[in-house]
Parts: structure tokens; C-alpha cells; sequence
């Protein structure tokens, strides 16, 4: 159901606006609101059948530090979707961490050999970070795996040596399809 004034999206059972606090029921007692939002789901039906654009079913993706921190909020997220530009900065950020793991390893490798306290606190704090951010990262893969149009079930695929990695790759590189695996995840919930 929407508001009468401001078009915000509301539940069927409430009656006043959380947006604007405009107050339903006082103007309109006798108004079926299951008809009415019956009425407004088949509309929206009929508009998500006919194709809009991208911005009409997703709100645009997160950016810069805003994507590494939902990266974090949505960690136990499977469900939803992941623009281009929010995975790919999520990607890149745990990617300098890995980075800097790779080049400080030899504290571990190599004990016997003196290292600086800023060696150890590199690979340290690269370390927690890659730990920490593992899972966050699977499911930004799966709701980016939604939003190019394929099942999060193909992040499965990562268990295939080489080759899955680079297909997992390929498939996040793909562009925004609008299919049954995103339509959940759309910004107006039909029926609601």
C-alpha cells in the first residue's frame, strides 16, 4: 500500500505514514484497503511485465565506504542483490588486505629471521581482516551472483580447482539481468 500524499511505501495494517505521518484512516473510513491494494499490486504487476529500468526495481547499489560497510551489515544476508560498482569495491577492499598478507607471510614462514613490529602488525591485522570478512564476502558473491541474473547456487562452483574460480570470475563481471533469480529483490514488494 502507498501514501496518499507522499507515495511512500507502507504495510496493509498501518495507518498512518511512517514517512510523512499523514493519518489514513481519519479522511477515508469506509475505503477497502485489501481492495485497494489488490487493485494497486495488479498495476504494478502490469508495469514490472513491460519492462522498466534497472532504477525502477533496484535502489542503486552502495559506494565507496559505504559499500565496505554494508559489506559488513548484510554478512549473513544470502538474500538481495549486489550492484557492479558495490561488490567490485568490496572485492578490491579485502583484495589490498589479501595483498598485504601475501607480502608479510614470512613472519610466519620464517621465524628464525628479525622482523619489525610493523611487519607483524601488517600481516596481523591483514590477517583478522581476511578472517573476519570471509563469509561477508561469499555473500556479497551470492546476492551479485542474484543481481547478474543467476542462482546464488552457482557460487558452488568456486569447489571446481582453477577453473571454478575464474568462472565464479566471469559470472560476477556480467551485467544486470533481470530474471526469476532477482525479482524477489525488487525496491516496490508486490503485495505489500
Amino acid at each position: 500500500m502507498r501514501c496518499l500524499k507522499c507515495s511512500a511505501v507502507m504495510k496493509n495494517d498501518e495507518v498512518i505514514c511512517p514517512k510523512c505521518g499523514y493519518v489514513h484512516e481519519q479522511e477515508l473510513p469506509s475505503l477497502d484497503f485489501k481492495k485497494l491494494t489488490d487493485t494497486t499490486t495488479e498495476i504494478k504487476k502490469q508495469k514490472i511485465l513491460s519492462g522498466q529500468p534497472r532504477s525502477y526495481y533496484h535502489e542503486r547499489g552502495k559506494r565507496g565506504i559505504f559499500a565496505i560497510t554494508e559489506l559488513f551489515k548484510k554478512a549473513f544476508d544470502f538474500n538481495g542483490v549486489s550492484d557492479w560498482a558495490e561488490y567490485w569495491t568490496q572485492y578490491f577492499f579485502i583484495s589490498i588486505f589479501a595483498i598485504a598478507n601475501i607480502l608479510t607471510r614470512d613472519v610466519i614462514l620464517y621465524p628464525d629471521l628479525t622482523f619489525s613490529p610493523a611487519e607483524f602488525a601488517i600481516f596481523y591485522i591483514s590477517l583478522i581482516v581476511i578472517i573476519f570478512s570471509a563469509l561477508p564476502m561469499i555473500s556479497a558473491c551470492v546476492r551479485r551472483l542474484h543481481d547478474a541474473g543467476y542462482s546464488g547456487y552457482f557460487y558452488l562452483i568456486t569447489f571446481l580447482p582453477v577453473i571454478g574460480s575464474f568462472a565464479l570470475f566471469v559470472l560476477t563481471l556480467a551485467p544486470y539481468n533481470r530474471n526469476e533469480h532477482n525479482d524477489f529483490y525488487e525496491k516496490i514488494n508486490i503485495g505489500e
